[in-house]
C-alpha cells in the first residue's frame, strides 16, 4: 500500500515536471520544491480520491464510452492547479491542462505497468 502511494507520487512528479517542460503554457514556479510537493498530494489524491470517485460514477464511464475518467482526471488537475496551488502553478488554458491530464495519465499509468505487479 506505502508501495502504491509513493510510486504514485513519483509518477504524478514526473507527469507534472514532463507537463512543465513540454507545454509551454504550464508554469511552475519555484519548480524543485514545488513539484514536490504538488506530486505528493496529486499522489494522494490519485491514490484515495480518484477510485472512489470512479466506482462512483461507473455509469457515466459506460455512457461516455470510457471518456469519463478523462474528464475526472481534467477536473482533478484544474482544482489541483488553480484551487490548491494558485500561485505556484499556472495552467493557461484548456488545451494545455487536456494535455497536462493526458501526460501525467500516461505516466501513472506506465509506472502502473512497470512497477506495480497486479495480484
Amino acid at each position: 500500500m506505502i508501495k502504491k502511494l509513493f510510486f504514485y507520487t513519483l509518477s504524478s512528479i514526473l507527469g507534472l515536471y514532463l507537463s512543465d517542460y513540454f507545454l509551454e503554457k504550464v508554469i511552475i514556479s519555484s519548480p524543485i520544491k514545488t513539484l514536490i510537493l504538488a506530486g505528493f498530494i496529486l499522489g494522494i489524491i490519485n491514490f484515495l480520491i480518484k477510485p472512489i470517485i470512479l466506482k462512483i460514477t461507473f455509469p457515466l464511464k459506460i455512457l461516455t464510452f470510457g471518456l469519463f475518467p478523462l474528464l475526472l482526471n481534467i477536473f482533478l488537475i484544474w482544482f489541483f492547479a488553480d484551487v490548491l496551488f494558485l500561485e505556484k502553478i499556472e495552467i493557461k488554458g484548456i488545451i494545455p491542462l487536456f494535455f497536462t491530464s493526458i501526460i501525467v495519465s500516461i505516466v501513472n499509468s506506465v509506472f502502473e505497468l512497470l512497477f506495480l505487479k497486479r495480484k
